[in-house]
C-alpha cells in the first residue's frame, strides 16, 4: 500500500509541475495540492481509523476527460487505503 501511495504522490507532483509550466495537466492545481497533502497524511497514518482522505468525491466529479488515468488511479488508491486493517 505504501508503494501505491508513493506512486500516486509522484504522479500528483508531476501534474502540479505541468500546471506550473503552463502545460496541459489533469485536474486543477487546487485539487492536486489538496490530494498531495492528503496522500502525505495517508502515508504518515497508514490506518483508515486514524486518517481518512476526502479527495475522492471532488475528483470523481471532475468534468474533464482524463487521458492520464490519474483520476481512476487516485480513486483506487483511496478505496484500497480504506481497506487497510491493523
Amino acid at each position: 500500500m505504501k508503494n501505491m501511495l508513493m506512486d500516486a504522490h509522484g504522479e500528483v507532483l508531476r501534474a502540479i509541475e505541468l500546471h506550473k509550466n503552463g502545460d496541459k495537466a489533469p485536474l486543477s492545481p487546487a485539487i492536486l495540492n489538496n490530494v498531495k497533502r492528503e496522500l502525505e497524511d495517508m502515508m504518515e497514518a497508514m490506518d483508515p481509523k486514524i486518517y481518512v482522505p476526502s479527495y475522492s468525491r471532488p475528483i470523481m466529479d471532475w468534468p474533464e476527460e482524463d487521458e492520464t488515468g490519474i483520476v481512476k488511479r487516485l480513486v483506487h488508491v483511496s478505496f484500497d487505503y480504506d481497506r487497510i486493517r491493523k
